[in-house]
């Protein structure tokens, strides 16, 4: 009998969802506890599971709509069964349903009363006789040679389980690539077409169309991240300062740490320029606050919760490292790259997304001089770091070659002014170019 399945209670408070994603199609036979839909609060992306086997004779809700929790997603009924033409009729069909349940429910009950311990007996004989039995070989379909995971579910993200559904493949049987053996994108496309795991692949690129027009719904992560950044531009005044950096003495510090850094240890740039920052912050407390526009007053920060921009195939998302003040440059080097790997493949906890006091982000590795990024609102600033890159400069009336770099504060100028802009940009300066100053903060 037809169903209409609503949102139910998430927890941790949330009242709203966004429907993200439809995983299954009108028309679908579904089984218990097969995911249908992808929801998206505030807090993270979360499968809504299906409580019942049939199928799905009606989506109520589109993808990209805010739905509060209670409201009906989806009509769930018996194979071959119309949808209800009015709620009323739905009304009558589900209290029919309920009454049914209860009583084969009832009828259960009776019956493990009155056999329960034969019941119990049997089964655990069977149990046995099961355990004794040898595995049955069937024929292995393209990779199949790794077999199922003795621990049982593999871990995936929402969006990865949805294409082993769409490529046939059963996800507990693919090898996965991502840390913690978690299963990928490439990993079920590579397992779908039979390649070995860990095979290089080469990404096939979209092709586009030559003329017209494409729309897209603004959705999911995507519209988050446009009404956060719509937020910030409405809200706090931008202004950028960008200086140039003599990175040598950086470049010869990193590559001895390098040297003599454990081998599992991916030593970069971003834990000297972490460290840098917070050496900073401690002199202009003003750029690690935040404005209390309700109490009308500015709230600095004397811990160092340091959010790190990663660009992911959803959208730009900011991993906090927290208290990184109290962190050696190897145990800085070793989250970051823990964190943004996590955050690729979106096994980061919320938890781990909220709560930063100032932001970095590295847009040097893609290319360019400098830009003027966003403020992660309600932060006071976001430090914007470019490439190091062999320039001539002028040094002592001499044109020489030096590793150079450009790196920019953006700020609230309700919460500070340029001069402060300014004086924060020469200290920073000052210690990346001078990275021992450090060692000399307490």
């Amino acid at each position: 009998m037809a169903l209409e399945f609503k949102l139910p209670d998430i927890g941790e408070g949330i009242a709203e969802g966004e429907v993200v994603n439809w995983l299954v199609e009108e028309g679908e036979v579904v089984a218990e506890d097969q995911p249908m839909v992808e929801v998206m609060t505030d807090k993270a992306t979360v499968e809504i599971t299906s409580p019942r086997k049939g199928q799905i004779l009606k989506i109520l809700i589109e993808e990209g709509t805010v739905v509060e929790i209670g409201t009906g997603l989806v009509i769930i009924g018996d194979e071959g069964e119309e949808v209800p033409s009015s709620e009323e009729e739905l009304e009558v069909v589900e209290a029919e349903a309920e009454l049914k349940e209860e009583e084969e429910e009832e009828e259960e009950e009776e019956g493990a009363a009155v056999s329960g311990g034969e019941e119990a007996e049997g089964a655990k004989e069977e149990t046995e006789m099961e355990a004794e039995k040898e595995p049955e070989k069937g024929e292995p379909g393209p990779g199949a040679a790794a077999g199922p995971r003795p621990g049982g579910k593999a871990l995936a993200a929402p969006s990865v389980r949805r294409i082993a559904r769409e490529r046939g493949v059963d996800i507990d049987r693919v090898p996965g690539s991502g840390p913690a053996g978690r299963v990928m994108a490439e990993d079920v496309e590579a397992f779908a077409k039979g390649e070995e795991p860990g095979a290089d692949r080469v990404t096939e690129r979209r092709e586009y169309p030559s003329g017209g027009e494409e729309r897209f719904k603004l959705k999911g992560l995507r519209r988050k991240i446009s009404e956060r950044l719509s937020e910030s531009q409405h809200k706090a005044v931008h202004v950028t300062h960008v200086d140039e950096i003599d990175a040598s003495r950086l470049v010869a510090l990193r590559q001895a740490a390098k040297e003599q850094a454990s081998e599992d240890v991916k030593i970069t740039y971003l834990p000297f320029i972490i460290k840098a920052l917070i050496s900073t912050l401690r002199q202009f407390p003003m750029f690690n606050a935040y404005l209390d526009e309700e109490a009308g007053e500015v709230v600095y920060s004397y811990d160092y919760h340091v959010g790190v921009a990663v660009a992911t195939d959803r959208g730009l998302l900011v991993p906090v490292v927290r208290d990184a003040d109290r962190k050696s440059v190897t145990e800085l080097a070793r989250e970051v790259v823990e964190k943004a790997e996590a955050t690729r493949d979106a096994s980061i906890g919320p938890d781990d997304l909220q709560g930063s006091t100032i932001t970095i982000t590295n847009y040097g590795a893609i290319g360019g001089l400098f830009a003027t990024p966003i403020i992660n609102y309600p932060e006071a600033a976001i430090l914007g770091v470019g490439g190091i890159k062999e320039r001539p400069v002028a040094v002592d009336g001499e044109v020489v070659v030096r590793p150079m770099m450009y790196a920019g504060i953006t700020f609230d100028h309700r919460i500070t002014d340029g001069a402060e802009g300014a004086a924060f940009m020469n200290t920073l300066k000052s210690y990346l170019e001078e990275p021992g100053l450090i060692l000399l903060e307490t």
